[in-house]
């Protein structure tokens, strides 16, 4: 099978702990507006039992499956998820692309691997082999058990040291006034 890396709990967490230290980091104000390419993911349990559901069925031997919900999501759309998770707004402010990438912002690499590119994984042939597989776990359901276990993990960093942000959105500010 293959699992589209933005399915797992990891990058689902690692963007909720961007968002919220973004959204600490700027005092509610705002943060760099993510990127509007559309997304799929699916939540580890729900990947687990396709799994369970392929397993041992004549149909699905040597077939590839995409484990994504139907359906889909901008980063937009999931960050304003994150804030509504967190109880939080915030402004969403448009930095682009190229920008990012000359400015040497940390972890820049899975923007430019797999954030910047249009992707759309099909789920349709695993609903097809398997029709009693049903995804029980929203994204934001899921999203809220990562932040949840972040905290009480005491994940969550301290963001108030970390200024590149705010310079990185200050000087956007500048460009766009």
């Amino acid at each position: 099978m293959n699992v589209a890396k933005e399915t797992g709990p990891y990058v689902i967490g690692k963007i909720i702990q961007y968002t919220h230290e973004a959204r600490r980091a700027f005092g509610g104000k705002s943060m760099k507006r993510p990127s509007f390419n559309p997304r799929r993911h699916m939540h580890v349990d729900d990947a687990a039992q396709a799994f369970v559901g392929v397993i041992g069925k004549e149909n699905t031997i040597g077939k590839t499956y995409n484990l994504v919900n139907r359906g889909y999501i901008t980063w937009a759309d999931y960050h304003r998820m994150a804030m509504n998770i967190l109880n939080q707004d915030c402004e969403l402010v448009g930095v682009p692309f190229a920008d990012l990438k000359m400015l040497n912002v940390p972890d820049f690499e899975i923007c430019e691997e797999i954030f910047a590119h249009h992707v759309y994984y099909s789920s349709e042939q695993l609903f097809r082999d398997v029709p009693e597989f049903h995804p029980q776990i929203s994204l934001e359901t899921g999203m809220a058990q990562v932040f949840e276990h972040m905290q009480r993990e005491i994940r969550i960093p301290d963001s108030d040291s970390l200024t590149w942000e705010d310079e990185i959105i200050a000087r956007q500010r500048r460009i766009l006034e």
